[in-house]
């Protein structure tokens, strides 16, 4: 079959996704879809694709002859956008979209095609990720903590609208929420504590425990307002693995103080040029293959939703 396609949204990461695409399937056709002429006219230049801007309702027409799409507009675009799109475009067609996707669960409720939609959380894709995920299968997990601090300087740095800000949980620290939970199965029971607000974010401050579905015990302490960075420990029979940074993966064996870095086996490495965990992610899209029963579902995220909102208001 050959692949054709589109991309909605010209900001930064339709340049990654342009990137890692091209260098998976150089041959492949690639269309994208923008709102600023000047965001189009820069990928124009950048790369040998065809570009379309002022906003892409205008050309279902067009979207309809694509085998896959890409959905990569703002937070606060992108649940509207991918409804409309659910709706008007052929079943046939797969979309991929940025997390996170869907930020109310009453919206998913509003999706016609459901199946055919998966959540861009490329750091399931991480080499590190990945083959942690297969050492949990070999060996299992009896028990897991983690941390998704963030850190306010860089987060209003970002600039971002206010919509987003508010919602920063869902929007951005969910990516090493889904992680967890993609890693050790997703909780059956959480308890959940709240502290303190920013003027943008309320509440700041999170900690609690709870058991997955495979009754695998686990524990977190976030404070957006003291240190802290994103990180999983998870533990087995014999030791522990450690993501912190998530993109490295280390052990410590029982009753020793040093931890050791693994070395990840070559068939998860990825092109050092692209964004970590892109390639991998979109080889499992593209492609029936390992990788493809890694991908975010419309149904993970409606788990991960309502792991939010838990959070949110404590539980």
């Amino acid at each position: 079959m050959i692949m054709k396609i589109a991309i909605i949204g010209a900001g930064r990461m339709t340049k990654e996704y342009i990137k890692a695409i091209l260098y998976a399937y150089p041959n492949c056709t690639i269309e994208v879809f923008g709102n600023s002429s000047q965001n189009c006219e820069n990928i124009s230049k950048e790369y040998k694709v065809k570009v379309s801007s002022g906003g892409f309702e205008q050309y279902i027409d067009v979207l309809n002859t694509h085998t896959h799409l890409i959905l990569a507009t703002p937070v606060d675009k992108i649940e509207s956008h991918l409804i409309l799109l659910d709706k008007v475009l052929n079943s046939k067609i797969k979309i991929l979209a940025e997390k996170p996707a869907i930020l109310n669960i009453s919206s998913i409720g509003k999706l016609t095609y459901p199946n055919r939609i998966f959540v861009a959380y490329n750091r399931r894709f991480l080499p590190s990720a990945l083959y942690t995920k297969e050492l949990i299968n070999k060996n299992g997990v009896i028990s897991c903590s983690f941390d998704f601090t963030e850190w306010s300087s860089r987060v209003l740095a970002a600039q971002s609208s206010k919509f987003i800000l508010a919602n920063w949980l869902e929007a951005n620290s969910s990516h090493i929420l889904d992680l967890v939970f993609f890693l050790i199965g997703y909780p059956k029971e959480l308890k959940a504590y709240t502290s303190g607000h920013y003027s943008w974010h309320n509440p700041v401050g999170f900690t609690g425990s709870g058991k997955t579905e495979k009754d695998t015990p686990f524990v977190f302490n976030s404070d957006w307002r003291s240190a802290g960075r994103w990180s999983i420990e998870i533990k087995y029979d014999g030791g522990a693995w450690h993501l912190s940074p998530i993109e490295t993966l280390q052990s410590q064996i029982r009753e020793c103080l040093t931890k050791e870095i693994i070395e990840i086996p070559e068939k998860y490495q990825e092109p050092k040029s692209l964004k970590p965990g892109l390639f991998n992610m979109i080889q499992a899209f593209f492609d029936s293959n390992q990788l493809n029963k890694h991908l975010a579902t419309i149904e993970n995220q409606k788990n991960l939703l309502q792991v939010c909102t838990m959070l949110r208001n404590g539980s």
